[in-house]
């Protein structure tokens, strides 16, 4: 369904659209992880995203938050549409936002960038690790992560095999086992992600993802989902572990630095924590080499000139 918004002619996310998407995205590679072709299908329930391409090397995609359509940062040679985006915003019945921005992006449109408040949103930044220390978990700052890894090898032992479209049974008996063992209602963001999750299941045979499955004897015990994001950035989108298997939680991070580390990848991108700070001290717990910013820049009012007009 195609939407006008700021002058231009959007259009969902569909499935024939999946390889224009993921090429453009890969070959404007941006250190978020909300800028993969999969990432937008999985969320696209919960956001609404719309897409246009405005010029042969331009991208802008746009979102639904509380009932208004804002930006994420445009990729591509933005600059020539960058002034129909400001008079078309400040037409708006409320603020634009273009979220997910990287600071090289207000570098390069200073002018632009001026007519907006920016803002840094921790919650949103990305955790980025070197692999080699997932992989290895070596040194004192890992002693804990071993330990457990040390502990489950004494009570069971486990195997890890690709994840390919028939191993989404098994990742669907994995989320059901976790709901029956947490015995909590998933609300909130949980409920999102797990919606996300679920819908990059249903499409995973056409969205280009890798990923590993990790056994227990003939039980799936855990699995992740990735991608690369850039050429020496894979992002993990999805991890899920069983509890009743002590120690897996770390054993398919491990596992999955040590597949990408035998492919060569040297950074992988773990996403937000999202504000949550359980979340918070998890991912800070494996040690990331840098966290990559994420701001927001909200659209301000046009002063009044001295004649009373608008700019």
């Amino acid at each position: 369904m195609n939407e006008t918004f700021l002058g231009f002619q959007f259009r969902s996310v569909r499935r024939e659209d999946a390889e224009e998407l993921r090429a453009f995205l890969a070959s404007h590679c941006h250190s978020l992880t909300g800028y993969t072709c999969s990432c937008l299908a999985a969320w696209d329930g919960l956001f609404d995203y719309r897409w246009v391409r405005p010029g042969p090397d331009a991208l802008l995609v746009s979102f639904v938050e509380k009932g208004e359509r804002h930006l994420l940062q445009p990729l591509g040679r933005f600059g020539e549409f960058a002034g129909q985006v400001l008079e078309a915003g400040s037409a708006l019945p409320y603020p634009l936002r273009i979220v997910g921005v990287e600071r090289p992006f207000i570098e390069r449109n200073p002018e632009f960038a001026a007519r907006f408040d920016v803002v840094s949103e921790r919650e949103n930044a990305n955790y980025i690790y070197r692999v080699e220390d997932l992989a290895a978990l070596a040194g004192r700052a890992y002693a804990g992560k071993r330990n457990h890894i040390a502990q489950a090898r004494r009570e069971y032992e486990w195997t890890v095999e690709p994840f390919r479209a028939e191993s989404v049974p098994d990742a669907r008996r994995i989320l059901a086992d976790i709901d029956a063992e947490e015995g909590w209602p998933v609300r909130g963001s949980l409920r999102e992600e797990l919606r996300a999750l679920n819908t990059t299941l249903d499409l995973f045979a056409c969205l280009g993802l890798d990923g590993i499955l990790i056994r227990v004897g003939e039980r799936p015990a855990a699995f992740a989902l990735f991608e690369m994001q850039c050429p020496e950035t894979a992002v993990v989108h999805f991890e899920r572990a069983l509890r009743s298997f002590k120690g897996m939680h770390q054993i398919v991070v491990q596992e999955t630095a040590r597949l990408l580390a035998a492919r060569g990848v040297p950074r992988v991108n773990r996403e937000e924590d999202l504000g949550n700070e359980g979340l918070r001290k998890a991912k800070e717990s494996y040690h990331p080499v840098e966290l990559a910013e994420s701001l927001r820049l909200t659209l301000r009012a046009p002063e009044a000139g001295a004649d009373g007009r608008r700019d």
